[in-house]
């Protein structure tokens, strides 16, 4: 109590004051946007009460804790009385008066200030109602008023509304403008602004902007429109012709209509005299155009071209229109009349021209003399201008034969015109025709060629020829030969050719009637068609038949019989001959049979024969016999059809009539089709097809005898058969909970429902057991199989799995349990030997038994039964399994008296088990054990084990693996999820052995790791696992290949072009650099050759040569100095002790200086002292010897593949700053210091093969002997090519 007192008086002594509490800061109204923070202060002075925070009256909590509202919170230093509330994401539900109170405490009196959170929120995108943002309206001009509104929806409070036109702001004062606000139910608010105007022309293209204010708003939101004022186009006009403008045909007119104004612009449109012509137009530049071009044609004489503008305001089209004066002179004229007369007789000529403007004028000529015309007449063209038609009389002399008049027709204003002539003629007869090609009374045959021909002498004009038949008039060919005229005619002879005339008619102008020559034809022809009838038309089975045969006409008279499968018929009765067309006869033959039911379709062909001319006709009948349904002979008498599918039965009869009716039956009812009587049945899922019974969804009840009849009008027929419906298998019924007693034979028995259905539909199986050793036996009537297990033994209990499967649909199992009667058996395992709990708490013991029959557990405490009836202990049992029991005993509140043994004891009918199971406090877990491997992979290896005791809390457990021939280096993998026995541990080697064991862990430590690791073995990756590459990275490596081989083939191109300008350069020069490697040689054509190459690099002699130096072996190595340089400084020769047991001996020349044999381990490298590359110290260089020089070799030399000496030579020489070590060859190293120097080599870039070598010149002194060669070296100049090799 005086802990809180002092709690309490604490802010007093702070404040140094003793008054009541009163308000420092009292709440005050607060406008917040939506989403936003909140904070509504209130501070109290001397504050005592207790704080309370309500909202609309509603307390939100007392005290600083607002936990109900998660959004709330009280902030501010408690101790200075600051209880501000602040909220979080307002939301419009905080739009309410909030309260601040101060609870009464003891003479402190209460305290209450309120405040209103004001929420705003920020409105909606304004809209103008009917229009899109940017959107044109528009508008007539003749509209009196336009409303334009502008809503601002779901803000709060409402928005300010401003209009604004081309963005000057429209004043409500001076404009008609309503504002209206619509409060919704959450207390949002709608803004609604409606401007109210006349549109006048000038408002056309102005926008009306609608702007909205609003206090959540940083700027405010605008919409605008633009409005379209439409007004019409002014009249059109016509450019390109004027009224009374005289054109002509052929002419190239161009009318231009142009249409100006309008909103929209106008549609400009060609009509010629009130058709439509042109809709194509167009505008722009506040004008509308349409240009018509056309070829003037006469048509267009008189013509209306007319001009309308049109738009959307317009009532009618404005137009503008012109009329065409077009003048054109007559195409052509055309003379008709006689032009053969005899001497003596008087004929018209008419001349008429085509149409012209003006009329044209028509003038006639003979003889070069003008000729009065009797009649001259103009009428108007229907297709525009006028026609002149003009007639003369001439009257024929004997002299006037071939007088030639012509006809001008001319029109007068174009002076144009066209003209025709015409050729009279005095005619006189033609001599009398002949007929050749034929000669009367010789017999021909129908189908051959005939041709014939007519000659006629004399006659002017000549004769026309033309040839008949009767009143037919045919085609022929005629010549003409100076005087002589023939006409011949060709056709193939027909049966009504047979004294047929044929006649030629010669005439000519002067022939009054025609002069005429005739013949008459004799034609052979067969019989064109037969004529085949029936009696009666529908035969019967068992009645007589009778066919009739009569062939056409044929000339001489055709043989009549009949044949039936090719065969000919001995059985026609000969009816003779009677007269028919064309001179012809017709023949007569009878066929009497009685038809079968095969006869019917049967075909009975009439063969009819002219014998003369070896040519026949043949026409055939089928027969049609009526007969009552028959039914296939190998019709089936059963259909196995699968339940639950569909099948077809197609019993389809045959019959005459073919119209068959189907009736099915079963057990002596109708089922469908037909009218449902008082015994037909129903079956849905039938359905019938004339003979074609379709079933759906077949059931095993649709099994049965079923009857169909087909019947006609010549009766009816019946046919049984059965419909087997056959269905998987299922089973209905097999044995559960076997009890057999130990070396008793067990049955299980499993009866199945199933068509079809055998012995061997029915199987046994059991997972990991020995079914050779049951028997089985079918009880076909029962629909079972039966499972003998003789004299079972525990082992055999469990599921023995019936399966039924007849090869339809699935297989369908189930299982049957046999439980082997035996004495309880206790699970004895280190698991359950223990149990553990801390004091205090409850204790769990579990005992676990299997056993059959039924098992009953009962606990025990020093051979005492515990008493289960108070609070200390309690019990619950579980039944996991058919023989499996669990008992779990429960110890409340344990204390150190309960730790000990406690026994558990299972009996049944066969006898009884026990355990021992210990109590004690929470320890670390025991050690897992039965560490197995479950499956291994290339990759992974998944284990399993079983856990030992957990100490009392939960256990997890750790994996370590390490792989085997390594002694350090452990993996550890924690087992996930906690509890599991079983883990799978990844990215293992293929074909790779490792050591792996196992602990538990809980809260209070670790179990050892289980005394014998396992040895575990990763697979071997199959061969399809070797060889499968994915094919992304075949891919990438693919392109990076590619890539990589276009810049090899650009660097090699850059290079190639970059040395031929080197050496085009150095060519002139290159000649005058000598090999000062010896004293003075003579300078010969291979020394020149070899002094130009020495300034090269080795890619010129790649290039030049196309391939390296031969000695692969020795590029990279120096000899020694020549005995042209100073030696002395050297020091003598050590013998061959000094260098090592690999040098080899050499023996110089007389007077030779004495040079160590060559070594193999001699290069040029970054450190030269105390060894120089001739294997003598080097007195030091200042500052060190530089790193340019030759790269140091590995121990043991260099191996043959050059590869590594070339990448470290390149990469040195082209990091040089400054001189190479080794100068060039024209200085040698004599000014290094005054120190003696070896042989010079050229100053290049040296690849393996490239790097040179020395040998002394003839009869010089050499360097040493060269390894792995005991060859003298070369005397000859040939073969020294200036000692570079």
């Amino acid at each position: 109590m005086i802990g809180h007192v002092n709690s309490v008086i604490h802010p007093v002594f702070r404040t140094g004051t003793c008054q009541v509490q009163s308000f420092r800061i009292k709440p005050e109204d607060t406008a917040v946007i939506q989403g936003q923070t909140a904070i509504l202060k209130c501070a109290v002075d001397n504050m005592r009460g207790e704080l309370l925070w309500t909202k609309d009256g509603f307390a939100l909590g007392y005290g600083r804790d607002l936990g109900g509202f998660p959004r709330y919170s009280v902030t501010g230093s408690e101790a200075m009385g600051e209880n501000d509330l602040m909220i979080r994401s307002v939301e419009l539900s905080d739009d309410a008066t909030f309260q601040c109170q101060i609870l009464p405490f003891e003479d402190h009196p209460g305290l209450r200030a309120s405040a209103v959170l004001d929420v705003l929120i920020p409105p909606d995108q304004p809209q103008i109602e009917g229009s899109s943002n940017g959107s044109i309206v528009k508008v007539p001009y003749q509209q009196e008023s336009l409303s334009m509104t502008c809503l601002s929806t779901n803000g709060k409070p409402a928005s300010e509304i401003k209009w604004y036109r081309n963005d000057e702001l429209m004043n409500p004062e001076e404009h008609s403008i309503v504002y209206t606000v619509e409060v919704l139910a959450d207390k949002r608010q709608n803004a609604k602004s409606i401007l109210t105007f006349k549109p006048r022309e000038e408002d056309n293209e102005a926008t009306f902007k609608c702007e909205t204010i609003h206090k959540a708003l940083t700027r405010p939101l605008e919409t605008m429109v633009m409005l379209s004022v439409m007004h019409p186009p002014n009249e059109p006009e016509i450019t390109g012709y004027t009224n009374g403008q005289v054109i002509q045909t052929n002419h190239t007119l161009k009318l231009v209509c142009v249409a100006r104004g309008g909103n929209p612009l106008a549609q400009v449109y060609w009509y010629k005299n009130g058709q439509g012509l042109d809709f194509s137009y167009d505008f722009g530049g506040n004008k509308a155009e349409n240009d018509l071009t056309f070829l003037v044609e006469p048509t267009d004489n008189e013509a209306v071209y007319r001009c309308e503008a049109s738009n959307l305001v317009t009532p009618e089209p404005l137009f503008a229109e012109v009329k065409l004066t077009v003048q054109f002179p007559p195409k052509k004229v055309m003379i008709s009349g006689q032009e053969h007369a005899k001497a003596g007789e008087t004929i018209k000529l008419k001349c008429e021209t085509s149409i012209s403007n003006p009329p044209a004028v028509i003038s006639w000529f003979s003889r070069g003399r003008l000729i009065d015309s009797i009649i001259t007449s103009t009428k108007p063209s229907p297709k525009g201008g006028f026609i002149t038609t003009s007639e003369i009389e001439v009257t024929l002399t004997s002299n006037d034969d071939q007088v030639v008049y012509q006809c001008n027709g001319n029109n007068e204003a174009l002076g144009l015109g066209a003209m025709d002539t015409i050729s009279l003629k005095v005619v006189y007869p033609p001599g009398q025709p002949t007929i050749t090609g034929y000669t009367e009374g010789r017999e021909v045959t129908a189908g051959q060629i005939q041709s014939m021909t007519c000659q006629s002498m004399g006659g002017n004009p000549p004769a026309t020829l033309t040839w008949w038949k009767g009143n037919e008039q045919l085609q022929a060919v005629s010549t003409r030969n100076f005087g002589l005229v023939s006409s011949q005619v060709s056709f193939i002879l027909k049966p009504d050719d047979n004294g047929a005339e044929y006649r030629c008619n010669a005439t000519n102008p002067a022939t009054a009637k025609p002069l005429l020559a005739k013949v008459t034809l004799q034609v052979n022809f067969p019989p064109k068609s037969l004529d085949i009838t029936v009696r009666p038309k529908k035969g019967r089975v068992g009645e007589k038949l009778t066919l009739t045969c009569k062939s056409a006409s044929s000339n001489p008279a055709s043989t009549v019989y009949w044949v039936k499968d090719g065969d000919k018929l001995p059985k026609g009765i000969d009816k003779g001959q009677v007269d028919a067309d064309f001179g012809g006869k017709s023949s007569v033959n009878v066929l009497e049979l009685v038809p079968t039911v095969e006869d019917n379709g049967e075909i009975y062909a009439c063969n009819a024969e002219n014998i003369l001319i070896e040519q026949a006709v043949s026409d055939a009948v089928t027969l049609n016999i009526l007969y009552k349904p028959v039914f296939p002979a190998d019709a089936a008498k059963q259909y196995d059809i699968t339940e639950f599918q569909q099948g077809s039965i197609n019993l389809t009869a045959s019959g005459n009539p073919g119209k068959l009716k189907y009736t099915w039956f079963r057990h002596s009812q109708k089922i469908i089709p037909g009218s449902r009587r008082r015994r037909d049945i129903e079956i849905s899922h039938f359905k019938q097809d004339g003979g074609v019974l379709e079933i759906e969804n077949i059931t095993r009840e649709d099994t049965g005898t079923y009857i169909i009849m087909a019947s006609n009008t010549e009766g009816s027929t019946n046919h049984t058969i059965v419909i087997n419906v056959q269905y998987a298998a299922q089973i209905t019924r097999v044995s559960q909970n076997v009890l057999a007693d130990k070396d008793a034979d067990a049955k299980l028995e499993c009866v199945v429902n199933a068509n079809p259905l055998d012995a061997s539909h029915i199987t046994w199986s059991r997972d990991g057991y020995n079914m050779s050793r049951t028997q089985t036996e079918f009880d076909a009537t029962g629909s079972r199989s039966v499972l003998i297990i003789p004299s079972v033994v525990k082992e055999d209990s469990g599921l023995f799995v019936c399966v039924a499967d007849n090869g339809i649909g699935e297989s369908h199992e189930t299982s049957a349990q046999l439980i082997v009667k035996y004495a309880p058996e206790i699970d004895k395992t280190p698991t359950y030997g223990k149990a553990a709990a801390d004091k205090g708490a409850t204790a769990t013991l579990i005992c676990k038994a299997e056993g059959a029959p039924d098992v009953t557990i009962k606990w025990k405490r020093n051979d005492v039964p515990l008493d289960l009836t108070g609070t200390k202990y309690s019990t619950e049992s579980k039944k996991p399994g058919l023989v499996q029991y669990e008992s779990y005993l429960l110890i409340h509140n344990t204390t150190k008296l309960d730790y000990g043994q406690y026994e558990c004891i299972a009996t049944n009918d066969l006898g009884e088990d026990s355990h021992m199971i210990t109590l004690d406090g929470t320890s670390k877990p025991d050690a897992p054990f039965d560490l197995q491997v479950v499956e291994a992979t290339p990759t992974s290896i998944t284990l399993s084990w079983k856990p030992g005791f957990d100490g009392g809390s939960t256990q997890r457990f750790q994996v370590r693996y390490l792989e085997v021939g390594q002694l350090e280096g452990h993996k550890y993998a924690d087992v996930v999820p906690v509890g599991a026995t079983i883990y799978t541990i990844i990215g293992l080697k293929p074909a790779t052995e490792y050591v792996m064991d196992i602990r538990a862990i809980n809260k209070l430590g670790e179990s050892g790791y289980q005394p014998h690791p396992l040895n575990a073995k990763s697979a071997m990756l199959s061969e399809q696992q070797a060889d499968e590459v994915p094919l992304i990275i075949i891919l990438v490596v693919s392109i990076i290949g590619m890539i990589l081989l276009g810049l090899n083939v650009l660097l090699i191109l850059f290079f190639i072009r970059r040395r031929r300008k080197k050496l085009e350069k150095d060519e002139g020069s290159s000649i005058t650099n000598t090999v000062e490697m010896y004293n003075a040689p003579t300078l010969t054509d291979d020394s020149k050759s070899i002094a130009t190459y020495d300034r090269r690099s080795f890619d010129d002699y790649q290039d030049d040569y196309g391939k390296p130096f031969d000695d692969d072996d020795e590029l990279r190595r120096f000899l020694g100095p020549s005995a042209y340089g100073t030696m002395d400084a050297m020091g003598p020769y050590k013998g061959p002790e000094y260098y090592g047991p690999n040098t080899n001996e050499y023996s110089p020349p007389p007077g030779a200086n004495k040079m160590p044999p060559y070594r193999d381990d001699i290069y040029m490298n970054d450190k030269m002292a105390p060894e120089s590359v001739y294997g003598q110290p080097l007195p030091p260089l200042p500052g060190g010897y530089p790193s340019s020089s030759l790269p140091r070799a590995p121990p043991g030399g260099y191996p043959d593949d050059d590869d590594d000496y070339t990448d470290q030579l390149r990469k040195m020489q082209m990091s040089l700053n400054g001189p190479m070590l080794v100068p060039s060859s024209h200085t040698g190293l004599d000014n290094v210091d005054g120190h003696p120097a070896g042989p010079p080599v050229p100053s290049r870039n040296y690849a393996p093969a490239d790097v040179p070598r020395y040998t002394a010149p003839p009869g010089g002194t050499a360097y040493g002997s060269l390894p792995r060669s005991q060859d003298p070296l070369p005397t000859s100049s040939e073969d020294m090519r200036g000692h570079l090799v």
